[in-house]
Parts: structure tokens; C-alpha cells; sequence
């Protein structure tokens, strides 16, 4: 709903009764819900079974009120992706570099889930994911500027705690200058390293029931950052990662 409509009715889990924060998108909830159940288990959690409250916001459940509908969402988004843009090349440069047609033509593109449009429009103001060095030994291009990010925007959920959101150099290396071993995979920025590094007192690969995912899937602790944020980042260019424990 464009007006106030949206702030009328909100959502809920069934499973756990729980309330779902609108502003997530579905599939880090999803994640956040029933991201540690198995494989076996999944197909009687799919589809997703959610309850319609045509009743007032839940006001103790410590959520965003959404009380403007689509034009609150919208402008959560921009915002996000605005920190998103912030994060990865250390400067707000990028972010207010952004137009009003720019931001129109974005949330345009999301509403109707047109991705080429998006990437287009993004493109347009100089957001280059594709441009972002890879791991892999494919050549990427630069961005039009010349603008070469050596920082990731990650969100990291860990259970009901706060959410951490920083970002994550792309290289161990974190001066952000080419070098000779640019080309060097074992000098990229791993998963597990984040992890362990964002989350120390957690043990990631003792087998003891923790669980990691992104969008839905539990990615080998060797993968880079960059490659999975490029494969898997959200529209407002943050990695999202679930941690369960």
C-alpha cells in the first residue's frame, strides 16, 4: 500500500509465534527462523507458513513501525543501501552522489522485480558490482570512475542478538593497493576468517550443532567474501550471513 494501510496488519511466524520485522527481506527471515532445521525437516516447513493480523502494531515487540506503508519501506531501503554504500568505500561520496530519478528508478525496479532495470539504474550512478575484484582468475572490469572497493558491506545476524554491520576487507591485505598478488587466491578474505573473526568464542568447525547460512545455504568456510557477496548480495548490497547456535 502507497498510504497507511500497511501499518494495519502485520505478520507472524507460526511456527514460533513470533512477530516478522518488515523490514528484513523474506529470505534472511526465513534464515533467521528456520535456518538451523535439516534438509529432511525443510519440505514440511515449505511453503512458509505465516498468520495476517488485521490488528494493532505489536508495540512490545520492540519493532519498526511502518506507518507510512510502501513509502516507509522505501525509504528504509534507501537508507540501507546508502550505509551499504558508505561502509564499502569509506566516504558518503557514492551514496549522495545519487539523484531523485535514481532513487525512483531503483525502487521502481524492486516493486516490479526487475532485476535488469536495477543493475541498470545502478550502473548508471556508478555501483559496479560486477566490477569488484573476484577470486576466480576471470578478468572483471573497473568502474567507470576507476573506483576499485577493497571493502565487502556485511550484515551478520547471530541468533537474537544485535545485528553486526561493518565491513569486510576483500583482501588480507587491507591497504586497498593492487599488488603482485592480486591474482593470489590464498590472499583473499575467507568466510571462516570473518567468522572467527566477528564471532571468536563461537567454534565453526567442531561439529557441535552452530549453523551458517546465506541465503538458505550453508557456504563452505573456504569460500571467498567477495565472491559471495557478488553471487549474493541483497539490493541494498549488503551480505547478509545467519549465524545459529
Amino acid at each position: 500500500s502507497e498510504g497507511g494501510e500497511a501499518s494495519r496488519y502485520w505478520l507472524e511466524d507460526v511456527e514460533s509465534g513470533l512477530p516478522l520485522r518488515w523490514n528484513l527481506f523474506a529470505g534472511v527471515l526465513f534464515d533467521l527462523f528456520h535456518g538451523n532445521i535439516s534438509k529432511e525437516d525443510m519440505h514440511q516447513r515449505l511453503p512458509w507458513k505465516l498468520h495476517v493480523h488485521f490488528t494493532p502494531f505489536p508495540e512490545n515487540q520492540m519493532l519498526l513501525r511502518c506507518d507510512q506503508g510502501l513509502q516507509t519501506v522505501r525509504r528504509y531501503y534507501l537508507s540501507s543501501l546508502k550505509q551499504a554504500l558508505y561502509l564499502q568505500h569509506e566516504s558518503s561520496k557514492v551514496g549522495m552522489q545519487m539523484t531523485k530519478q535514481s532513487h525512483d528508478d531503483l525502487w521502481d525496479a524492486i516493486i516490479r522485480s526487475d532485476y535488469g532495470s536495477f543493475w541498470e539504474v545502478t550502473r548508471a550512478c556508478d555501483i559496479h558490482v560486477d566490477s569488484v575484484g573476484s577470486s576466480s582468475s576471470e578478468k572483471v572490469g573497473t568502474s567507470i570512475k576507476g573506483l576499485q572497493p577493497h571493502l565487502i558491506p556485511v550484515r551478520l545476524y547471530w541468533n537474537k542478538n544485535p545485528v553486526i554491520s561493518r565491513p569486510c576487507h576483500i583482501k588480507r591485505d587491507d591497504s586497498g593497493e593492487n599488488s603482485e598478488d592480486d591474482e593470489n587466491l590464498s590472499s583473499f578474505f575467507t568466510l571462516g576468517e570473518l567468522l572467527k573473526e566477528w564471532l571468536p568464542r563461537i567454534d565453526f568447525e567442531g561439529g557441535n550443532g552452530v549453523v551458517w547460512k546465506i541465503q538458505g545455504v550453508q557456504v563452505p568456510l573456504e569460500f571467498a567474501i567477495v565472491d559471495l557477496w557478488r553471487s549474493f548480495c541483497h539490493p541494498d548490497l549488503f551480505l547478509y550471513i545467519i549465524v545459529l547456535d
